[in-house]
């Protein structure tokens, strides 16, 4: 969860919504919504993003390692011919089966 860090010194967990809006409005990406938001944005000191979620290339490849298992074993059954092999992967990579 990310943290506001006030200027007073104390400290708040927020969503990530309320902290990424927070953050825009103070390096000046975004302009306040209200008087209300403009006042606590006035307030805090710093906002940490400490459990980001992790880039895609550190992301776990068990999924695409699984699809491409299934994808193979689509292309490697005899009785399909091109065109079925071309629907049957089509739908495995929407999400359709």
């Amino acid at each position: 969860m990310p943290t506001i860090k006030f200027k007073d010194g104390t400290k708040k967990k927020v969503g990530y919504d309320a902290a990424s809006r927070a953050y825009a409005v103070l390096i000046g990406k975004k302009q306040p919504e209200n008087e209300q938001q403009a006042e606590f944005v006035k307030k805090i000191k710093h906002v940490a993003f400490d459990d980001a979620p992790k880039p895609i290339h550190e992301r776990s490849n068990t999924d695409k390692s699984k699809r491409a298992k299934e994808v193979k074993e689509i292309m490697d059954n005899p009785y399909l011919k091109g065109r079925d092999k071309a629907r049957e992967v089509s739908k495995l990579l929407k999400g359709i089966v």
